[in-house]
């Protein structure tokens, strides 16, 4: 009896190692960028699946070394052969994966004993094993260096706070905080550089920003056509001169966001954070956020779920269901199928802002972060989604990003009217970190853009509807001292600026 529950122990074991292998991979290869928190949720999900496959098998063959065996075998397959999908096509995957299983059990069933199941075990779960406490092992260094930036990042933080708090000349009562709307549309271009490189000009919008007061500026830039480095800076009333962001890697910079100077400064001054998000980018308190599938974004820009998933049979099987329902209904657009989801969220944060439903809370600093227009292209001008998915992250054309642009523009101008009818004395931000950048593909509408093209950003400040701030030309930073200064009682002097500032 005890011989059996040690064996039925084994067996569960190697499926629970071979399970969480994958999600464990990933975690120490992003130990720096992605939470144990998410992998614990694939691990448990696929060790639920191998545990069901092994009771299934268990119950058949009477064995539970073979079950475990072929439940290990299974696994492996199930979570690796959607690699092959670019190489050989969604269908031939699925077709594949079919022939996988059959195969494996016409093979199990006719040469697979009791007696090589019972060496294939305990080996398989060994080599498991060690291959998890190295994995642990070499990933030590990037532990105790995540846990040191952090650190590092605070302290400089603390001093460049005390810093900040010095210039401040007097106090701001409670009862006179304007609630504060910070919108951040990803990649949205600035007016100059939308003419130059699109062809569009986007002055229905600028007259739409000046009849209502704002204060714009249409020359304004950030230092860098990355997200990451442009909020850091924005976030903590800085510019990054020497290109740290790079050389300390993209770690430094997400720590700098998530303890941005302006989060601490507005809860010191009275203020509840609202966080507007499709994704974790912004952490500070990141449990405040409205929306978003909260997965961490790698250094590379991949969120860990979609890392997660692609390799494994669930991404062909999602693709060809998709291309299957299109093939039925050609006239239905993605909105049907599972890519809507992804680009409804992107849009989200906007999307509140444009609703009735919408809230206006006193004394709120809402930070609203969207990754439109920024690529996947999703939206049509007016909203639609694409009935032709194919062009998501094409760049060859200017028309998939304009028509998102659009759309973008379509909702800031929703959201802005939806405010200022229901919180008139508030202060409204719209700031792209950065402009449209030069991509990778090096489309030849493209070519001749410069880092200072890329950077190029809308920049305009609703202020409690007088329009009285002269930022025109300032650098994100500059923007928002500027504010600042005027809303609370500062005297922090402008940072200085310089073309000689901006990299790639």
């Amino acid at each position: 009896m005890k011989k059996r529950v040690l064996s039925h122990i084994l067996a569960v074991a190697l499926i629970i190692l071979v399970s969480s292998f994958m999600p464990l991979f990933l975690f120490f290869t992003n130990i720096d960028s992605i939470r144990f928190i998410e992998i614990l949720v694939f691990m448990g999900t696929f060790s639920g699946i191998g545990l069901i496959l092994f009771t299934i098998l268990r119950l058949t063959t009477k064995s539970e070394y073979k079950a475990a065996t072929i439940t290990a075998v299974v696994t492996l397959i199930y979570q690796n052969i959607g690699r092959l999908q670019e190489l050989i096509g969604d269908w031939f995957v699925l077709l594949l994966f079919v022939v996988l299983m059959v195969g494996i059990g016409i093979l199990a069933k006719k040469f697979l004993s009791e007696e090589i199941a019972k060496i294939f075990t305990p080996i398989l779960t060994i080599m498991l094993t060690l291959l998890c406490v190295l994995n642990t092992v070499t990933s030590l260094g990037k532990i105790t260096d995540k846990v040191h930036l952090g650190s590092d990042v605070e302290i400089e933080l603390d001093e460049r706070y005390d810093y900040i708090k010095s210039f401040r000349t007097e106090n701001t009562e409670s009862e006179e905080l304007p609630n504060v709307y910070f919108f951040i549309p990803d990649e949205y271009a600035g007016f100059a550089s939308a003419e130059k490189f699109l062809g569009y000009d986007n002055k229905e919008f600028k007259t739409f920003l000046e009849e209502n007061n704002f204060s714009i500026s249409t020359s304004s830039t950030n230092y860098s056509n990355g997200t990451l480095e442009c909020l850091a800076d924005v976030f903590n009333l800085e510019i990054n001169t020497n290109n740290r962001y790079r050389t300390e890697g993209e770690g430094y910079c997400q720590e700098k966001v998530n303890h941005g100077l302006i989060f601490r400064m507005a809860e010191d001054l009275g203020y509840s954070i609202r966080a507007f998000q499709p994704n974790d980018l912004i952490g500070y308190k990141s449990e405040t956020s409205q929306y978003g599938k909260m997965w961490s974004t790698t250094a590379d820009g991949d969120l860990s779920v979609e890392l997660m998933l692609e390799p494994t049979i669930i991404y062909p099987i999602k693709d060809a269901f998709s291309s299957l329902m299109k093939k039925v209904t050609p006239e239905t657009s993605v909105a049907s199928g599972v890519t809507n989801k992804l680009g409804t969220s992107n849009a989200e944060p906007l999307v509140y802002f444009t609703k009735d439903k919408a809230t206006y809370p006193e004394a709120t600093f809402n930070v609203c972060y969207s990754l439109i227009p920024h690529q996947p292209f999703y939206f049509n001008a007016d909203g639609s989604f694409v009935k032709d998915d194919s062009h998501l992250n094409d760049w060859s054309s200017k028309e998939y990003y304009l028509e998102q642009f659009k759309y973008s523009t379509k909702l800031l101008t929703e959201s802005v009217e939806n405010i200022i009818e229901n919180d008139p004395n508030s202060i409204i931000i719209i700031m792209s970190d950065h402009g449209m950048r030069t991509h990778a593909e090096g489309e030849a509408w493209m070519n001749e853009m410069t880092p200072k093209d890329n950077a190029d950003i809308i920049c305009a400040v609703y202020y409690k509807g007088e329009q009285k701030l002269d930022i025109e030309g300032l650098c994100g930073a500059n923007v928002l001292i500027t504010t600042i200064n005027e809303a609370y009682g500062y005297e922090i002097p402008l940072l200085e600026q310089s073309d000689s500032y901006y990299f790639k």
